[in-house]
Protein backbone atom coordinates (compact mmCIF):
# COMPACT_ATOMS: atom_id res chain seq x y z
CA UNK A 1 0.00 0.00 0.00
CA UNK A 2 1.55 3.34 -0.97
CA UNK A 3 2.66 5.63 1.79
CA UNK A 4 0.29 8.48 2.46
CA UNK A 5 1.74 11.86 1.47
CA UNK A 6 2.23 14.06 4.48
CA UNK A 7 1.53 17.73 3.87
CA UNK A 8 4.20 20.04 5.11
CA UNK A 9 3.62 23.71 5.75
CA UNK A 10 6.35 26.29 6.15
CA UNK A 11 6.09 29.93 7.16
CA UNK A 12 7.59 32.28 4.61
CA UNK A 13 8.05 35.88 5.75
CA UNK A 14 9.99 37.09 2.70
CA UNK A 15 8.96 37.45 -0.91
CA UNK A 16 12.33 36.04 -2.03
CA UNK A 17 11.59 32.61 -0.56
CA UNK A 18 9.97 30.75 -3.46
CA UNK A 19 7.04 33.10 -3.99
CA UNK A 20 8.08 36.49 -5.38
CA UNK A 21 5.57 39.19 -4.51
CA UNK A 22 4.97 42.75 -5.57
CA UNK A 23 4.57 44.86 -2.45
CA UNK A 24 3.49 48.44 -3.20
CA UNK A 25 2.58 50.94 -0.55
CA UNK A 26 0.27 49.83 2.25
CA UNK A 27 -3.27 49.28 1.00
CA UNK A 28 -2.30 48.73 -2.66
CA UNK A 29 -1.19 45.15 -2.74
CA UNK A 30 -0.97 43.12 -5.93
CA UNK A 31 -0.95 39.34 -6.10
CA UNK A 32 2.27 37.57 -7.16
CA UNK A 33 2.35 36.04 -10.62
CA UNK A 34 2.15 32.54 -9.24
CA UNK A 35 -0.78 33.33 -6.96
CA UNK A 36 -2.31 30.81 -4.56
CA UNK A 37 -3.79 28.38 -7.10
CA UNK A 38 -1.46 25.61 -6.04
CA UNK A 39 -3.13 25.32 -2.68
CA UNK A 40 -5.64 22.97 -4.32
CA UNK A 41 -5.30 20.32 -7.01
CA UNK A 42 -8.39 21.38 -8.94
CA UNK A 43 -7.98 23.78 -11.84
CA UNK A 44 -9.26 27.23 -10.83
CA UNK A 45 -12.08 28.75 -12.81
CA UNK A 46 -13.06 32.14 -11.33
CA UNK A 47 -12.42 34.55 -8.46
CA UNK A 48 -12.44 33.48 -4.77
CA UNK A 49 -14.33 35.19 -2.03
CA UNK A 50 -12.72 33.25 0.84
CA UNK A 51 -9.44 31.53 1.62
CA UNK A 52 -9.67 27.87 0.51
CA UNK A 53 -8.84 24.76 2.45
CA UNK A 54 -6.29 22.34 1.12
CA UNK A 55 -6.48 18.54 1.36
CA UNK A 56 -3.95 15.79 0.68
CA UNK A 57 -6.67 13.73 -1.01
CA UNK A 58 -6.88 16.14 -3.92
CA UNK A 59 -3.09 16.17 -4.28
CA UNK A 60 -3.01 12.37 -4.48
CA UNK A 61 -5.73 12.45 -7.12
CA UNK A 62 -4.12 14.76 -9.65
CA UNK A 63 -1.05 16.55 -8.25
CA UNK A 64 -0.49 20.28 -8.66
CA UNK A 65 -2.52 22.17 -11.27
CA UNK A 66 -0.87 22.69 -14.63
CA UNK A 67 -1.24 26.46 -14.39
CA UNK A 68 -1.22 28.93 -11.55
CA UNK A 69 -3.23 32.10 -12.20
CA UNK A 70 -3.13 34.91 -9.72
CA UNK A 71 -5.15 34.55 -6.55
CA UNK A 72 -7.43 37.39 -7.65
CA UNK A 73 -8.73 35.20 -10.51
CA UNK A 74 -9.17 31.90 -8.68
CA UNK A 75 -12.33 30.18 -7.48
CA UNK A 76 -12.31 26.63 -6.16
CA UNK A 77 -14.97 24.32 -7.70
CA UNK A 78 -17.41 22.65 -5.32
CA UNK A 79 -16.23 19.21 -6.45
CA UNK A 80 -12.89 19.62 -4.72
CA UNK A 81 -12.07 19.38 -1.02
CA UNK A 82 -11.39 23.11 -0.79
CA UNK A 83 -13.95 24.86 1.41
CA UNK A 84 -14.26 28.20 3.09
CA UNK A 85 -12.95 28.63 6.60
CA UNK A 86 -15.78 28.36 9.16
CA UNK A 87 -17.36 31.67 10.16
CA UNK A 88 -16.30 33.15 13.46
CA UNK A 89 -18.47 34.99 15.91
CA UNK A 90 -17.64 38.62 16.66
CA UNK A 91 -16.99 39.19 20.38
CA UNK A 92 -17.37 42.53 22.07
CA UNK A 93 -14.40 44.95 22.14
CA UNK A 94 -13.90 44.14 25.82
CA UNK A 95 -13.69 40.42 25.08
CA UNK A 96 -11.18 41.06 22.32
CA UNK A 97 -8.89 43.04 24.61
CA UNK A 98 -8.94 40.74 27.61
CA UNK A 99 -6.22 38.20 28.21
CA UNK A 100 -7.44 34.65 28.65
CA UNK A 101 -6.42 32.73 31.76
CA UNK A 102 -4.23 29.72 30.97
CA UNK A 103 -2.80 26.91 33.10
CA UNK A 104 0.26 27.92 35.09
CA UNK A 105 2.41 25.51 33.08
CA UNK A 106 1.60 27.32 29.82
CA UNK A 107 1.95 31.12 29.68
CA UNK A 108 0.03 31.11 26.38
CA UNK A 109 -2.83 28.74 25.49
CA UNK A 110 -5.11 28.11 22.55
CA UNK A 111 -7.77 30.44 23.96
CA UNK A 112 -5.21 33.25 24.07
CA UNK A 113 -4.43 32.68 20.39
CA UNK A 114 -8.12 32.64 19.49
CA UNK A 115 -8.66 35.90 21.41
CA UNK A 116 -5.70 37.41 19.56
CA UNK A 117 -7.24 36.44 16.23
CA UNK A 118 -10.47 38.20 17.10
CA UNK A 119 -8.46 41.27 18.08
CA UNK A 120 -6.74 41.14 14.68
CA UNK A 121 -10.02 41.01 12.75
CA UNK A 122 -9.80 43.63 10.02
CA UNK A 123 -6.12 44.27 10.81
CA UNK A 124 -4.09 41.30 9.60
CA UNK A 125 -4.70 39.29 6.44
CA UNK A 126 -5.44 35.58 6.25
CA UNK A 127 -2.58 34.67 3.95
CA UNK A 128 -2.74 31.79 1.44
CA UNK A 129 -0.90 28.48 1.31
CA UNK A 130 1.25 28.16 -1.82
CA UNK A 131 2.36 24.81 -3.21
CA UNK A 132 5.96 24.08 -4.17
CA UNK A 133 6.12 21.57 -7.03
CA UNK A 134 9.87 20.95 -6.89
CA UNK A 135 10.03 20.17 -3.17
CA UNK A 136 6.80 18.17 -3.34
CA UNK A 137 8.22 15.98 -6.10
CA UNK A 138 11.48 15.56 -4.17
CA UNK A 139 9.87 14.39 -0.91
CA UNK A 140 6.99 12.43 -2.44
CA UNK A 141 4.28 14.51 -0.80
CA UNK A 142 2.83 18.01 -0.87
CA UNK A 143 4.93 20.87 0.51
CA UNK A 144 3.23 24.22 1.05
CA UNK A 145 4.37 27.69 2.04
CA UNK A 146 2.31 29.87 4.36
CA UNK A 147 2.82 33.13 2.47
CA UNK A 148 3.26 35.69 5.20
CA UNK A 149 5.24 37.72 2.68
CA UNK A 150 1.76 38.76 1.49
CA UNK A 151 0.89 40.01 4.98
CA UNK A 152 0.63 43.72 5.75
CA UNK A 153 4.16 45.19 6.10
CA UNK A 154 5.49 42.08 4.34
CA UNK A 155 5.83 39.70 7.30
CA UNK A 156 3.96 38.09 10.19
CA UNK A 157 5.28 40.70 12.65
CA UNK A 158 2.17 42.90 12.45
CA UNK A 159 0.18 40.15 14.19
CA UNK A 160 2.12 40.12 17.45
CA UNK A 161 2.92 43.82 17.46
CA UNK A 162 -0.72 44.85 17.09
CA UNK A 163 -1.97 42.50 19.82
CA UNK A 164 0.73 43.72 22.20
CA UNK A 165 0.06 47.43 21.65
CA UNK A 166 -3.74 47.06 21.56
CA UNK A 167 -3.66 45.58 25.06
CA UNK A 168 -1.77 48.48 26.58
CA UNK A 169 -3.74 50.87 28.74
CA UNK A 170 -4.59 54.33 27.48
CA UNK A 171 -2.02 55.77 29.88
CA UNK A 172 0.69 53.43 28.57
CA UNK A 173 -0.08 54.26 24.96
CA UNK A 174 0.05 57.96 25.77
CA UNK A 175 3.73 57.53 26.65
CA UNK A 176 4.34 55.86 23.31
CA UNK A 177 6.06 52.60 22.39
CA UNK A 178 9.63 51.80 21.45
CA UNK A 179 11.15 48.86 19.61
CA UNK A 180 14.43 47.63 18.15
CA UNK A 181 14.61 45.88 14.80
CA UNK A 182 16.49 45.59 11.53
CA UNK A 183 13.26 45.90 9.55
CA UNK A 184 10.36 43.48 9.89
CA UNK A 185 9.40 44.04 13.53
CA UNK A 186 10.11 47.73 13.00
CA UNK A 187 7.46 47.97 10.30
CA UNK A 188 4.98 45.87 12.29
CA UNK A 189 5.30 48.10 15.36
CA UNK A 190 5.17 51.29 13.29
CA UNK A 191 1.96 50.31 11.50
CA UNK A 192 0.29 48.86 14.60
CA UNK A 193 1.06 51.97 16.62
CA UNK A 194 -0.26 54.23 13.86
CA UNK A 195 -3.49 52.25 13.62
CA UNK A 196 -3.95 52.59 17.38
CA UNK A 197 -3.06 56.28 17.52
CA UNK A 198 0.10 55.65 19.52
CA UNK A 199 3.46 57.40 18.96
CA UNK A 200 6.31 55.00 18.19
CA UNK A 201 10.10 55.15 18.14
CA UNK A 202 12.17 52.41 16.53
CA UNK A 203 15.90 51.90 16.99
CA UNK A 204 17.51 50.28 13.96
CA UNK A 205 21.13 49.22 13.35
CA UNK A 206 23.23 51.39 11.09
CA UNK A 207 23.25 48.51 8.61
CA UNK A 208 19.45 48.19 8.40
CA UNK A 209 18.20 47.92 4.78
CA UNK A 210 17.30 51.37 3.47
CA UNK A 211 13.92 50.29 2.00
CA UNK A 212 12.88 48.96 5.42
CA UNK A 213 14.05 52.12 7.14
CA UNK A 214 11.99 54.17 4.68
CA UNK A 215 8.96 51.91 5.12
CA UNK A 216 9.17 52.15 8.91
CA UNK A 217 9.20 55.94 8.68
CA UNK A 218 6.35 55.80 6.18
CA UNK A 219 4.20 53.87 8.66
CA UNK A 220 4.64 56.73 11.14
CA UNK A 221 7.52 55.75 13.43
CA UNK A 222 10.42 57.96 14.43
CA UNK A 223 13.55 56.03 13.43
CA UNK A 224 16.82 56.29 15.31
CA UNK A 225 19.99 54.44 14.40
CA UNK A 226 22.02 52.76 17.14
CA UNK A 227 24.91 50.34 16.84
CA UNK A 228 25.70 47.78 14.19
CA UNK A 229 23.55 44.89 15.44
CA UNK A 230 19.98 44.39 16.62
CA UNK A 231 21.30 43.61 20.13
CA UNK A 232 22.94 47.03 20.29
CA UNK A 233 19.77 48.68 19.01
CA UNK A 234 17.79 46.79 21.66
CA UNK A 235 20.03 48.14 24.42
CA UNK A 236 19.35 51.65 23.14
CA UNK A 237 15.61 50.93 23.09
CA UNK A 238 15.71 49.75 26.71
CA UNK A 239 17.51 52.94 27.72
CA UNK A 240 14.97 55.06 25.84
CA UNK A 241 12.09 53.27 27.58
CA UNK A 242 13.64 53.85 31.00
CA UNK A 243 14.21 57.53 30.23
CA UNK A 244 10.85 58.40 28.65
CA UNK A 245 8.35 55.90 30.04
CA UNK A 246 7.68 54.45 26.59
CA UNK A 247 6.66 50.79 26.56
CA UNK A 248 9.17 48.43 24.97
CA UNK A 249 7.58 46.19 22.35
CA UNK A 250 9.90 43.20 22.27
CA UNK A 251 10.04 41.31 18.96
CA UNK A 252 9.24 37.94 20.58
CA UNK A 253 9.56 37.85 24.37
CA UNK A 254 6.01 38.61 25.50
CA UNK A 255 2.86 36.50 25.83
CA UNK A 256 0.77 38.88 23.70
CA UNK A 257 3.33 38.76 20.90
CA UNK A 258 3.40 34.94 21.03
CA UNK A 259 -0.41 34.79 20.98
CA UNK A 260 -0.53 37.12 17.99
CA UNK A 261 2.01 35.11 16.02
CA UNK A 262 0.08 31.95 16.93
CA UNK A 263 -2.78 33.07 14.68
CA UNK A 264 -0.62 31.82 11.79
CA UNK A 265 -1.02 28.33 13.25
CA UNK A 266 -4.80 28.63 13.45
CA UNK A 267 -4.92 29.53 9.75
CA UNK A 268 -2.65 26.62 8.80
CA UNK A 269 -4.92 24.13 10.56
CA UNK A 270 -8.05 25.58 8.96
CA UNK A 271 -6.55 25.82 5.48
CA UNK A 272 -4.83 22.41 5.56
CA UNK A 273 -6.56 20.03 8.01
CA UNK A 274 -4.35 17.16 6.75
CA UNK A 275 -1.11 18.89 7.75
CA UNK A 276 1.42 16.53 9.35
CA UNK A 277 4.57 18.64 9.75
CA UNK A 278 5.02 22.37 10.17
CA UNK A 279 8.53 23.79 9.64
CA UNK A 280 8.94 27.25 11.15
CA UNK A 281 11.78 29.70 10.59
CA UNK A 282 13.06 30.48 14.08
CA UNK A 283 14.96 33.43 15.48
CA UNK A 284 13.90 34.40 19.00
CA UNK A 285 11.13 31.81 19.02
CA UNK A 286 7.98 33.93 19.16
CA UNK A 287 6.57 32.58 15.90
CA UNK A 288 7.35 28.91 16.50
CA UNK A 289 6.03 29.13 20.08
CA UNK A 290 2.73 30.63 18.95
CA UNK A 291 2.31 28.19 16.07
CA UNK A 292 3.12 25.26 18.35
CA UNK A 293 0.48 26.36 20.87
CA UNK A 294 -2.21 26.67 18.20
CA UNK A 295 -1.42 23.63 16.09
CA UNK A 296 -0.69 21.19 18.93
CA UNK A 297 -3.89 22.17 20.74
CA UNK A 298 -5.98 21.30 17.68
CA UNK A 299 -3.88 18.56 16.04
CA UNK A 300 -1.66 17.00 18.75
CA UNK A 301 -0.01 14.53 16.35
CA UNK A 302 1.38 17.23 14.06
CA UNK A 303 5.15 17.58 14.20
CA UNK A 304 6.52 21.11 14.72
CA UNK A 305 10.08 21.72 13.50
CA UNK A 306 11.99 24.91 14.39
CA UNK A 307 14.56 25.70 11.69
CA UNK A 308 17.50 28.02 12.37
CA UNK A 309 20.48 29.08 10.30
CA UNK A 310 23.45 26.90 11.26
CA UNK A 311 25.55 29.95 12.07
CA UNK A 312 22.88 31.37 14.39
CA UNK A 313 21.48 28.23 16.01
CA UNK A 314 21.00 29.33 19.62
CA UNK A 315 17.58 27.75 20.13
CA UNK A 316 18.69 24.14 20.58
CA UNK A 317 21.33 24.86 23.24
CA UNK A 318 18.95 27.24 24.99
CA UNK A 319 16.23 24.59 25.23
CA UNK A 320 18.75 22.07 26.54
CA UNK A 321 20.00 24.53 29.18
CA UNK A 322 16.50 25.65 30.17
CA UNK A 323 17.39 29.31 29.66
CA UNK A 324 18.67 31.55 26.83
CA UNK A 325 22.24 30.78 25.78
CA UNK A 326 24.17 33.51 23.96
CA UNK A 327 26.29 32.64 20.95
CA UNK A 328 29.97 33.54 21.00
CA UNK A 329 29.83 34.71 17.39
CA UNK A 330 27.15 35.05 14.74
CA UNK A 331 27.36 36.04 11.08
CA UNK A 332 25.95 39.51 10.48
CA UNK A 333 22.88 40.23 8.35
CA UNK A 334 21.55 36.65 8.31
CA UNK A 335 17.98 37.78 8.91
CA UNK A 336 16.02 40.91 9.65
CA UNK A 337 13.81 40.84 12.75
Amino acid sequence: MPRRPTPTSGCCSRATAATPATRPREGRWSSPATGAARTCSARPTAAPTTTPRWSAASWRRSGWPASSPAASSVRWPAATTCTASPPRSSPSPADRLRRVSTPAALPVGIDDVRAARELLTGISRETPLQGLRGLSDAVGGPVLLKCENLQRTGSFKIRGAYVRIARLSAAERAHGVVAASAGNHAQGVALAASLLGCPSTVFMPESAPLPKVAATKGYGAQVRHAGHTVDEALLAAHAFAAETGAVLIHPFDHVDVVAGQGTVGLEIVEQCPDVRTVVVCTGGGGLVAGIAVAVKALLPDVRIVAAQAEGAAAYGPSLAAGSPVALDTMPSAIVDI
